[in-house]
């Protein structure tokens, strides 16, 4: 089998809370351990705040990792410095949550996308242009909006000049941290297809980090379920989405609306809040929320556990053929 396009082993990312060596320790990202191939879209769900963005930013250095592995082509990256990391930001993108916030609004959306081709000096004048008209086209612009500033555009209209930003450097792995999440639905779906047809063509990676499970279900070839710094469930987006095993993923599914009148989904819902990342609980972190939990839950390892060759589950007692089931 093909060597992964990233390779991340036991990912860390901690924020020490105020001053000193005795000052607590922020857990945002706690040992994970992924895979990314040429050519697929990985999902990574969870509830808000379990650590997503963070691990997104922390595999290619706009944050970088406290500990751990990140090998992209067989290269360890982890604790490469701004200048060692230059010649890996053409190949190694970031699609930002707010494309208001990601686009200088001082600056027209054709110097926009030609300034990452300004800035590592790829062709002449003249080629920069041309390929810049070439992908703006490619995204749905109109040579008319090309002088329009940021402000001037839509939401959609301003993610597609993200995008068009992200993949002027044709990329081959992008983090794309819930991109289309303060979309409408008929402009999420034309953004999500023009992403396919980019992925298509460019056989570009993503990390597709999103709460919206509809969305993931859609996009995505694999799927990475996280809560509070750690994986619980990895897997095919079958495996994940028609043989869920881990009781968290389970009522994520739960929440997702049916569009038929006829059908009704029994909702799971969850006890108790989300702990602390400051103070994460023993063993299984889910084991205060979960309605299955036993006396050894806080004493398990909470590693994944392979349940077969593409599905893998943190919670031992899922992982049995006699799991308890709800």
């Amino acid at each position: 089998m093909a060597e992964p396009l990233m390779k991340i082993r036991g990912l860390k990312k901690q924020f020490r809370i105020g001053h000193g060596k005795k000052a607590p320790v922020l857990r945002a990202v706690d040992g994970i351990d992924l895979d990314v191939y040429t050519g697929e879209t990985v999902g990574l769900v969870g509830e808000s705040g379990c650590g997503k963005s963070t691990f997104g930013k922390a595999i290619i250095n706009l944050n970088p990792p406290t500990e751990g592995s990140v090998a992209y082509q067989g290269t360890e990256i982890a604790h490469y410095n701004t200048r060692q990391m230059r010649p890996l930001r053409k190949e190694l993108q970031f699609i930002f949550q707010d494309p208001y916030a990601s686009l200088d609004p001082r600056r027209t959306i054709f110097d926009l996308v030609k300034a990452p081709l300004d800035a590592f000096r790829i062709g002449t004048e003249q080629e920069r242009e041309e390929q810049v008209e070439t992908i703006l086209g490619f995204v749905g612009m109109d040579q008319f909006q090309f002088r329009k500033f940021p402000h001037e555009l839509s939401g959609g209209q301003r993610q597609r000049v993200v995008i068009a930003r992200t993949m002027v450097l044709k990329p081959k792995f992008i983090v794309c941290d819930e991109p289309v999440s303060a979309l409408d639905v008929s402009v999420r779906a034309q953004v999500l297809n023009l992403m396919k047809d980019a992925q298509s063509k460019l056989n570009v990676s993503y990390l597709f980090v999103s709460h919206d499970m509809s969305t993931v279900r859609y996009l995505c070839d694999k799927v990475a379920v996280m809560y509070l710094g750690r994986l619980v469930e990895f897997g095919s987006r079958h495996d994940i989405f028609e043989h869920p095993l881990h009781p968290y993923t389970k009522a994520l599914l739960s929440a997702v609306p049916i569009p038929d009148v006829g059908v009704k989904r029994e909702r799971i819902l969850l006890e108790g809040d989300v702990p602390s990342p400051l103070h994460p609980p023993a063993g299984c972190r889910f084991s205060n929320r979960c309605p299955y939990r036993q006396e050894g839950c806080s004493h398990i390892s909470g590693d994944l556990i392979q349940v077969n060759e593409t599905h893998a589950v943190s919670c031992p007692y899922a992982a049995r053929p006699e799991a308890p089931t709800k």
